[in-house]
């Protein structure tokens, strides 16, 4: 149940995993996207040893595409594995919070409720500086538990290779009523937890009186139409595919035992691309769960979701993700829901491969996915470098050139190339930041030590206020507004309003006209 924490195949072949899902039109619209896409995923799975699998689908708004591919004597080939069933790990914890989300919607639970009172024993702990755990807690991963149980070693050591199996009821009881310790107080700090989620499920079965599993079938399963998920192993068996390690030996399946809220799911692309649709919907349960629970530094969560915030100012987006990793499994789903695209990935790659990241793969294929669709898209701006470039950031064309230079001779005109050491970020071996105002109010920021853009975005001057919008790169979410001064080739800001320490800190200081 490790968490978290990309890619040449000829048209032909690409029809032939596709079928008839796409039109001819719309290949020879977006064949290069296509094979990027394969040359992503070829490129991905050379990596690893032999009868390695990836099972992936791509969802653009109520449509799904399926690549299967394995690893074969050193070569990559296409096959159907649409339906094959993989160990999801971790990303059972979405499941997990849909239950959860569910029986709040009904009333059932709350949420915000202290944990205490729920089993039928005293936990050692459950609170700490007088804030209790909560079930909303327990979902964000901000309760304050450690990793895992103290005592799972006990498990761990009878058989290695299924660590988890025979860590029972009676082990967790034990470790809840003996060694459950709150390192945090609760709703503070992300600190992720497979114990949380072990938790959170055990306490759901006590308070229904129903095991995970029936609670997962009747809530999530029926509800969403997932034909081939669940935690029970025999049920799916026959559809599953053989986990490997990193030397390709065939590994046993895991079982989770008490803890399989946190990790014990058993799935298929075919039902996770559903379960995404599904959030593109009108749909009260799974609305709560994508909501916001926490927010501090770069940790984001809702209710099982993870959350990488994108973009800034009015363009910012949100892309939910959540990754899973067994001992022969590793899996992960990102989606973005506001422009309805998604991706689900499922391997027999075992989770502890050094160069195993299905995550990366899966923001590739997304972002890859996102910039074919643009023309789709409403407001989108240019988060994405590759968008940024094409739109005039980055890119010297000589009249663009020549514009800014022009304008920047007059001494007063802020359009121009502004440079200013750069002390925060001397550790990186980096000595100065370029900032570059455009006549079209456009505006780029580079930390000079890399080729690349670090943040683009637009500025509106009026006198001598502007306010700064990013929408890319290292963007911040919301605008900055400053009052600045020139003197001849010299630029200061002030800030009125801006809650982006790294900008308001970029910004400050004296800046240099280039000339």
């Amino acid at each position: 149940m490790k968490s978290k924490l990309i890619y040449k195949l000829i048209l032909l072949l690409f029809c032939s995993v596709f079928g008839n899902s796409i039109n001819s039109q719309t290949i020879k619209t977006h064949d290069d996207y296509y094979n990027s896409q394969l040359d992503l995923i070829s490129d991905y799975i050379l990596q690893f040893p032999n009868n390695s699998q990836l099972s992936i689908a791509i969802v653009n708004k109520n449509d799904i595409n399926f690549i299967g591919a394995k690893k074969n004597h050193g070569k990559f080939l296409l096959i159907d594995n649409k339906d094959s069933v993989f160990e999801i790990g971790s990303i059972t914890k979405i499941f997990t919070s849909t239950i959860l989300s569910r029986l709040a919607i009904d009333s059932v639970i709350n949420l915000d409720a202290s944990i205490e009172g729920i089993l039928p024993y005293k936990i050692k702990q459950i609170s700490k500086d007088k804030i209790p755990i909560t079930l909303r807690t327990l979902a964000n991963h901000t309760s304050g538990l450690e990793f895992e149980p103290s005592n799972v070693n006990v498990s761990a050591d009878k058989n290695p290779n299924n660590p988890y199996q025979a860590y029972d009821y009676k082990l967790f009881d034990e470790y809840l009523q003996n060694g459950l310790i709150v390192f945090n107080t609760p709703g503070t700090t992300y600190q992720y937890s497979n114990l949380g989620y072990g938790l959170l499920g055990y306490l759901l079965e006590t308070f229904t009186v129903k095991e995970y599993e029936t609670l997962f079938q009747d809530l999530v399963c029926e509800k969403y139409n997932l034909r081939y998920s669940s935690t029970d192993y025999i049920k799916v068996e026959k559809l599953t595919v053989h986990s490997i390690d990193t030397s390709g030996h065939i590994l046993p399946h895991w079982n989770c035992n008490a803890l399989k809220s946190s990790g014990g799911i058993l799935s298929n692309v075919n039902d996770l691309s559903k379960f995404l649709i599904f959030n593109f919907k009108d749909d009260s349960v799974l609305d709560l769960q994508r909501k916001m629970t926490f927010s501090k530094m770069n940790n984001h969560t809702a209710l099982g979701w993870e959350v990488f915030k994108i973009g800034g100012g009015k363009f910012n987006l949100n892309w939910y993700y959540k990754t899973g990793g067994m001992g022969g499994y590793s899996s992960a789903i990102i989606m973005d829901t506001k422009s309805q695209l998604g991706i689900v990935i499922l391997s027999n790659i075992s989770a502890y491969n050094k160069s195993q990241n299905t995550l990366q793969l899966g923001i590739e294929l997304l972002k890859n996915l996102f910039i074919v669709n643009k023309e789709n898209l409403n407001n989108c701006g240019a988060p994405f470098l590759e968008m940024a470039l094409k739109e005039g950031w980055g890119t010297w064309g000589k009249s663009i050139h020549d514009s800014i230079f022009i304008k920047a001779s007059k001494k007063k005109s802020l359009v121009g190339i502004w440079q200013k050491p750069s002390n925060s970020r001397s550790h990186l071996g980096i000595n100065y930041e370029t900032r570059t105002f455009m006549p079209n109010g456009k505006v780029q920021s580079d930390f000079m030590g890399n080729p690349e853009i670090d943040v683009w975005g637009y500025y509106y001057a009026s006198g001598n206020q502007i306010e700064i919008e990013d929408i890319g790169g290292n963007a911040c979410e919301n605008n900055g507004v400053y009052k600045y001064f020139i003197d001849n080739d010299t630029l200061t800001f002030k800030p009125i309003q801006d809650n982006c320490d790294g900008r308001l800190n970029g910004l400050s200081g004296k800046w240099m006209r280039k000339k």
